[in-house]
């Protein structure tokens, strides 16, 4: 894996590898879920999946999401599935 460690994150990717991670991305299906106003991922987690634990697929599935504990209403969430 080429990856460096930088101050900001714990691993930066290298440029072909992050173009490499994009594609598979792309390729995965997602399911989109409509959040509702004050919403949470943890809560999202729970209701679709059952488990608590699965907040962190969902997060790392959306990155665009910067603050998993405000999400607004309509707001668009992809599910792994």
């Amino acid at each position: 894996m080429l990856a460096r460690y930088t101050s900001t994150s714990r691993y930066a990717l290298s440029d072909d590898l992050q173009s490499a991670v994009r594609k598979q991305q792309d390729a995965v299906p997602y399911a989109v879920y409509t959040a509702s106003e004050g919403e949470t991922l943890d809560e999202i987690a729970v209701s679709i999946f059952g488990d608590f634990s699965r907040y962190w697929e969902i997060a790392d599935v959306n990155p665009q999401i910067k603050f998993p504990n405000r999400l607004s209403a309509g707001q668009a969430v992809r599910l792994p599935r």
